[in-house]
């Protein structure tokens, strides 16, 4: 299998790098990883989130503060007979109408 992908490769002029007793990548690159044992990947920046958050998501922020705002006390404990469980499925079901409107 080496040899079919490496003949691949070299006909299609990528270079691959190996990985396989670690190595620093700061640009895409192609590797094969766990080819020697098990390897760690991990990136070494932390990347902002490129996914925008749903208008669900968003409803549900806004309404899971000011739900649990209404069902605890001032010291930040829960009213009697409200928990976090009642707080989300208050929450959740505030969110759906916001997103509905």
């Amino acid at each position: 299998m080496d040899a079919a992908i490496d003949y691949t490769l070299a006909n299609e002029n990528v270079d691959t790098a190996n990985m396989a007793m670690g190595g620093l990548v700061t640009q895409p690159t192609l590797a094969m990883v766990g080819e020697a044992g098990p390897e760690l990947i991990i990136p070494l920046t932390k990347q902002k989130r490129r996914r925008k958050k749903s208008d669900y998501s968003k409803a549900l922020s806004r309404a899971m503060k000011e739900i649990n705002a209404q069902q605890r006390k001032k010291d930040g404990s829960f009213k009697k007979g409200k928990s976090a469980k009642t707080v989300l499925a208050a929450a959740h079901k505030k969110a759906r109408r916001m997103v509905k409107k």
